[in-house]
């Protein structure tokens, strides 16, 4: 089965680049769209490495974790689908529209 996928982080708080992200996401998911500079969309399979682990915990042990560190922020989630549209899951939602001040 295919999953839709967000990534969100802040590449501040990383060891990497936005280019970097975007060579990551290509080397697993089947296509991924760049929304902003901290926000991607993209699609994996589900039993992606034919590991039998959570694939959000699969994604970011196995392709992100060398970018990381204990400061770092980044979320990664599957996309409920609604079939009009997709839903942001809370916890991504509410940190993307929290106020920095």
């Amino acid at each position: 089965m295919v999953l839709t996928m967000v990534l969100y982080c802040d590449t501040n708080t990383m060891f990497c680049t936005e280019k970097d992200i975007n060579k990551t996401l290509s080397s697993f998911s089947l296509s991924y769209i760049q929304v902003n500079n901290s926000l991607w969309i993209f699609r994996c399979n589900d039993f992606l490495d034919n590991s039998y682990i959570y694939i959000a915990e699969h994604i970011l042990n196995n392709y992100f974790d060398q970018f990381l560190n204990d400061d770092s922020i980044f979320l990664i989630q599957e996309l409920v689908d609604r079939k009009y549209c997709y839903e942001l899951p809370t916890e991504i939602d509410d940190y993307i529209q929290q106020d920095p001040s």
